[in-house]
């Protein structure tokens, strides 16, 4: 079986990252019962988190392209995943780097799931008991972090 070359490794841990910080965000805001706007101020940390990841993971996928591993997205998802990067190293202004104002974390997520999808298939990792007790692992030691 092949294994999944350093950069594509990168991009997985950087989505495992990114999954593992939303869930905890989405468990936190059902359980305050706070209205968005007010637990984005009280709870900064779960905010920043996921976003963080989430540059994280546009940066990673970008590697794939430059690397010439770009396989699994279209050029228009490539093009997107761009624009979007470069919109962020680029911003003049904080605000203008959250994903939230240049696009949807919806649309990123749609792009970065198609190559997740191509990656999981390619490797054939959603069965791949090895992939599997990695991830859980990781997690794992994310828990006790």
């Amino acid at each position: 079986m092949k294994t999944p070359t350093m950069l594509e490794l990168n991009y997985l841990t950087a989505i495992l990252l990114l999954n593992y910080y939303n869930d905890k965000v989405v468990i936190k805001y059902q359980a305050s019962k706070e209205r968005e706007d007010s637990f984005k101020v009280n709870h900064p940390a779960y905010i920043d988190m996921p976003m963080a990841f989430m540059h994280l993971a546009i940066i990673c996928a970008r590697e794939l392209y430059e690397a010439k591993q770009s396989q699994g997205l279209e050029d228009g998802d490539w093009k997107r995943l761009n624009e979007i990067r470069n919109t962020i190293v680029h911003a003049k202004k904080p605000e203008d780097q959250q994903i939230r104002i240049i696009g949807t974390a919806n649309e990123v997520f749609d792009i970065l799931n198609k190559l997740n999808t191509y990656l999981y298939n390619k490797y054939d990792l959603h069965s791949n008991a090895k992939w599997q007790k990695h991830i859980e692992k990781y997690y794992n030691d994310l828990d006790n972090y």
